[in-house]
C-alpha cells in the first residue's frame, strides 16, 4: 500500500492512503520483514531496509520497524499522500458498473471517499471480499491460498535479529490447518 501510493502520487494522482492501524505499514513496516518479495535482491524495499538499519548505543543494531514508520510517513506527506490512519474501510460504493469510492469508519464517524481507483493492499484482500464480485480462493494445483510466514524478532549479543521461517502454503481460512502451521 505504501508503495502503490508513493507511485501514484509521484504520477501525479491525488492519492488517500487508509490504515487500519494508527499508523501506516502492514507487515513491510509493523512486522518489520524485510526484503521478502518473492525473494527479489534489489530495489525500493532493501534500500529502504538499509535506509532503516541502526547502529545506536541506545537502541541497538538493526532495522527497526519505527524507523522505517518515520521513513515512510514522511516520504508520503512530502509528496502529498492524505494519509488516514485509524479509518477501517466498511464498504465499496458503487455505480452501475464499477467501484467509485469507499466508505470508512474512523470509531466515531463514518466517511464517504469517492474514488477514480481503488487499490487493495490489505493483507487478504479486506477490500474487495466487501464485493459481490465473483472471488476464487487458492492455487488451481491444490487450492492453498497463502504462503505462511513466521516471523520471529529477537536481540543477539546486543544485535537486532529478525528471521522468516517460511512454512509452506496454507489454507488460512481452514483453522486446524492453520494451527497446525
Amino acid at each position: 500500500g505504501i508503495y502503490a501510493a508513493y507511485s501514484a502520487a509521484r504520477e501525479g494522482a491525488d492519492v488517500i492512503l487508509l490504515e487500519n492501524d494508527d499508523n501506516i505499514g502492514g507487515m513491510h513496516v509493523q512486522g518489520n520483514v524485510q526484503g521478502y518479495y518473492y525473494g527479489a535482491k534489489g530495489g525500493t524495499y532493501e534500500e529502504d531496509d538499509k535506509m532503516c538499519f541502526s547502529n545506536d548505543v541506545y537502541i541497538g543494531k538493526g532495522t527497526f520497524p519505527f524507523l522505517k514508520q518515520s521513513l515512510y510517513t514522511k516520504r508520503l506527506s512530502d509528496i502529498g499522500v492524505n494519509l488516514l490512519c485509524g479509518y477501517t474501510p466498511t464498504g465499496v460504493v458503487f455505480d452501475e458498473i464499477r467501484a467509485i469510492g469507499l466508505c470508512a469508519l474512523d470509531g466515531e464517524k463514518i466517511i464517504n471517499i469517492g474514488a477514480k481507483m481503488i487499490v487493495d493492499a490489505t493483507s487478504d484482500g479486506h477490500i474487495i471480499r466487501m464485493t459481490n464480485v465473483p472471488k476464487k480462493y487458492g492455487r488451481e494445483i491444490d487450492g492453498k491460498t497463502v504462503p505462511f510466514t513466521v516471523r520471529t524478532q529477537f536481540m543477539k549479543d546486543g544485535i537486532y535479529v529478525a528471521v522468516n521461517t517460511d512454512s509452506g502454503f496454507l489454507n488460512q481460512y481452514d483453522a486446524r490447518e492453520f494451527s497446525k502451521k
